[in-house]
């Protein structure tokens, strides 16, 4: 399975921005080598809230769209 799509969160993650989460299968590599490690979380929250990361002087129109959707 391919999880190139969790690649910036992890590499942030890496880096110090803070904590994300995923799959536990795309930091299969990382986990094993100790360069993250899981919290284990004994309740997950109803309500999520989601952040965007992006580039105002570079969306498209179905980008701009979905940012004030959101």
């Amino acid at each position: 399975m391919d999880f190139t799509y969790h690649t910036p969160l992890i590499l942030l993650v890496k880096l110090g921005y803070g904590i994300g989460y995923t799959l536990k299968e795309s930091i299969a590599d990382e986990l094993k080598d100790k360069e993250l490690f899981l919290v284990p979380v004994k309740e997950i929250p109803d309500i999520l809230k989601i952040g965007a990361l992006y580039n105002k002087n570079y969306l498209s129109c179905v980008a701009n769209k979905f940012i004030e959707m959101l």
